[in-house]
């Protein structure tokens, strides 16, 4: 037994000794009930010994019951400072204090009070009252060391004095063995390794507990700090989309103005060195727009602002809409472009898809010098197939991963615009992945490349195939000596419209906002036949608003029925805008807008509507 070691103090961290103080008080209410009982006992002990043998003097019935009297005071004063201690639940400095109060009522006074039991006993010369004495003590120190060990100042003080007390009491007797207070002190020594022992198992204990409490801060800190980054990344996520609507919007209004006064500059040139130079400037505007539309698109994409819209289509009908808009651009090259699909009914995105096949086979055409290029499309367990091949150049293998990145391109160092901007196939890949499609390559440098979707979402077969709605339907003239109401904000975009307008014949009662739109009907120079607004309007108000404003003044003044048909114009692609629009049943192009396609989107909707006023 390492006896050193039972008196040598390290010191403590001062967390870990005030949880010791605190297990000490927590225990220390029991301690003391257990002393009480034990004075009780022992009292009872002694007595009954006198009863049997040599009757008690008067001294010592005085003495024994001053012993008591003391013991139960001090208990009784050790139980009010732990009860006041568990209800102040003081801090870590001021437990110390209270742990030395603690220390000197029961480690120190009742250490020696018990210990003064010795000379209670020992003035009555009976070897009974000793022995029982001797006992009695041992029992108690063994326990106060016990119930006291957790903390080691206490125990010691306890441990020490009661033990050092009582042997001097054996001491002074001259008929008292030395060797007996001799081993009474070696017993002392083997109370304090127990309590030793017992400090250690309870401050392991700690440790862990304290451990625990540290891993437990730091896991709260941690997911605090991932709920923090994540809030920090949704308010970045936010600042992106917005500074992405911002930024669609206000490049889109510029090149919405230059096609429409291209438009317009076709419409009047009939030199042709002037139409030549208009082509060329309607090529650059293409290919600006190209690019802005595929850059805003890509980011979209990536902050997750592009939600797919089931819907049940013919994938067949997809493939035809498809080789009318680029057969053209194939024959060009000299390639043949074929479609072989079969009649399937696909449940997913048709606009998205459709995106992502015309990227593909674009793709295909410009890195094809000749042959052809081919869709073939068919289903298998519920998955349709779709394999977009093509006798081109090939790929490396290592570059078949790299071809997927943004503004990444193959034989293309110089950054040739003919060859595209390199933004292709990574939207494909990421809305591919939006879609649920998984895409495979495979590629032969010299032969070609095969590229295969797999789509998930096979509808039914289709019993029976109605009229194709993808192609276009022969629109008459209707937009000649019709009135259009424009309500825009930009004085560009305003110009180019009422220009291009007057070049189909219309006639064009401009206004900036609802309100003034309806002062220009209230004026009484014409009823407009159609409306067309920008989504976006001074002071907070949509589109959407001022097209309702309208309507329901025509409504109110000329009795119109049905409504009056209105498409809305914006920059901004977001979802929560196409939305809107379509929770109203309004009709959105996208900026920037071509005359071709404002021409025919006017045409279709006054003919229905003349047609709707006819039926």
């Amino acid at each position: 037994m390492d006896w050193h070691a039972a008196f040598r103090f390290a010191p403590l961290p001062r967390e870990v000794e005030c949880k010791q103080i605190e297990i000490v008080f927590e225990g220390s209410i029991k301690s003391l009930v257990a002393s009480l009982i034990a004075m009780i006992l022992i009292v009872g002990g002694i007595l009954l010994i006198s009863s049997t043998g040599t009757p008690m003097p008067g001294w010592a019935w005085i003495s024994l019951a001053i012993w008591a009297s003391l013991i139960t005071a001090f208990s009784i004063r050790g139980i009010l400072i732990v009860r006041r201690y568990l209800k102040i639940k003081p801090d870590l400095d001021s437990t110390r204090a209270w742990g030395r109060r603690l220390a000197i009522n029961d480690g120190l006074v009742l250490g020696i009070l018990w210990g003064s039991l010795g000379f209670v006993v020992m003035g009555l010369r009976s070897e009974h009252h000793v022995t029982f004495a001797i006992a009695a003590l041992a029992l108690v120190t063994m326990a106060g060391a016990g119930s006291k060990g957790p903390w080691r100042p206490i125990a010691v003080l306890f441990v020490i004095s009661t033990t050092s007390v009582f042997s001097i009491a054996l001491l002074v007797q001259s008929s008292a063995n030395p060797i007996l207070a001799a081993g009474f002190l070696l017993y002392a020594f083997t109370s304090l390794a127990f309590a030793r022992q017992h400090q250690h198992v309870v401050r392991r204990i700690i440790d862990l507990n304290i451990e625990n409490e540290h891993l437990l801060k730091t896991a709260r800190e941690s997911m605090l700090a991932l709920e923090e980054a994540k809030m920090a990344a949704d308010q970045a996520n936010l600042a992106k989309s917005r500074f992405l609507a911002a930024v669609s919007h206000d490049l889109r209004q510029p090149m919405h103005a230059i096609s429409l006064y291209l438009a317009y500059l076709r419409s009047i040139v009939s030199d042709e060195v002037a139409r030549a130079a208009v082509d060329k400037v309607e090529g650059a505007a293409g290919a600006m727009e190209e690019l802005l539309s595929v850059v805003l698109d890509l980011s979209k994409v990536s902050l997750g602002a592009v939600q797919p819209a089931e819907k049940v289509f013919d994938f067949r009908r997809m493939c035809e809409e498809l080789d009318l808009q680029l057969a053209p651009p194939a024959a060009e090259k000299g390639l043949e472009l074929a479609f072989s699909a079969e009649h399937i009914m696909l449940r997913t995105d048709p606009v998205l898809l459709e995106r992502i096949v015309r990227n593909l086979l674009l793709n295909a055409i410009r890195y094809t010098n000749e042959g052809l290029v081919r869709v073939h499309a068919t289903t298998h367990n519920g998955v349709a197939m779709i394999h977009i091949a093509d006798t081109g150049v090939g790929i490396k293998l290592e570059e078949r991963e790299r071809v997927f990145e943004e503004f990444y391109q193959v034989n293309n160092p110089e950054r040739d615009r003919t060859k595209g901007m390199g933004l292709g196939l990574a939207i494909v890949k990421q809305l591919c992945q939006v879609l649920g499609i998984t895409i495979r390559l495979k590629s032969q440098l010299g032969k070609g490349t095969v590229v295969r979707l797999s789509v998930p979402g096979v509808a039914a077969p289709a019993s029976g195939l109605g009229p194709d709605e993808s192609a276009q339907e022969c629109l008459p003239d209707c937009l000649s000596g019709a009135t259009v109401l424009v309500i825009e904000d930009d004085p560009l975009v305003l110009d180019s419209m009422e220009l291009v307008l007057a070049s189909f014949g219309c006639h064009v009662l401009s206004s900036t906002n609802g309100a003034q739109a309806l002062e220009r009907i209230a004026a009484g120079e014409r009823v407009p036949d159609i409306i067309i607004s920008d989504y976006r309007l001074p002071n907070g108000e949509t589109g959407i608003d001022a097209v309702h404003l309208v309507r329901h003044r025509l409504h109110e003044s000329f009795d119109i029925e049905p409504m009056t048909p209105a498409v809305l114009i914006t920059g901004n692609t977001s979802p929560e805008e196409l939305a809107h629009a379509m929770h109203y049943k309004l009709p959105v192009l996208y900026k920037p807008v071509g005359g071709a396609a404002l021409r025919r989107t006017l045409s279709s909707l006054i003919d229905a509507y003349r047609r709707e006023l006819i039926s």
